[in-house]
């Protein structure tokens, strides 16, 4: 074989071999995932409202939550927010407050992000006239007016959207069931949400 034909050949897999962890890196760091879509600690506000049961008749309600990146695409989900549901005229309607945590599951990396989540919440619950008449006793849970302590289940799911061109701020839309164990009143609430959301990235 030719002198210099050996040498092309080593030049060859000389450079092959130089070049081969460059093209391994260059190819997961295209691949990388956008930096505006990856997980980030986000506070969100809700405002809907739904159906509740029994009786059955309809509620306003609004929420006020922090979601918080664990790992991956589980973040802690910790919420805060408070609900009326009227009645007959002649009726008293009733009022709550809600403090929920528990687990959020949210795809990662893309402008449209679904999520689920799980949540355990616990409700100050009492009619119009208990709030109106000693609303102080009622925020710091003081059963002695007539409010109830109630303990319950919640499970939703949704999506958030990052708007282009502002991908700190996010809209979306949040659709919840909750079954409420203890404590007299209704037990079931569907309530539907539209959301509005901010990333600290």
């Amino acid at each position: 074989m030719p002198p210099r034909l050996i040498i092309g050949l080593i030049s060859l897999l000389t450079a092959a071999t130089v070049m081969a962890p460059t093209a391994r890196a260059d190819g997961p760091a295209q691949a990388r995932p956008d930096p505006r879509y990856e997980p980030a600690p986000t506070l969100y506000y809700g405002l809907g409202g739904g159906v509740l049961a029994s009786p059955v008749r309809g509620f306003a309600a609004s929420a006020l939550g922090l979601a918080w990146p664990i790992v991956g695409p589980l973040a802690l989900d910790v919420q805060t927010g408070m609900g009326s549901a009227p009645r007959d005229p002649s009726e008293q309607g009733d009022l709550w407050i809600r403090l929920a945590a528990g687990a959020r599951l949210e795809l990662p990396n893309r402008p449209l992000r679904p999520y689920v989540t799980l949540r355990v919440t616990h409700i100050h619950m009492a009619p119009l006239q208990v709030w109106s008449d000693h609303p102080f006793a009622a925020i710091a849970g003081d059963a002695t007016y007539g409010l109830a302590h109630r303990t319950g289940l919640a499970l939703s799911g949704g999506a958030m959207w990052s708007i282009p061109g502002a991908e700190h701020w996010q809209l979306g839309g949040d659709l919840e069931g909750e079954w409420v164990i203890n404590g007299a009143g209704p037990s079931w609430f569907v309530a539907l949400q539209v959301q509005i959301a901010y990333a600290f990235r």
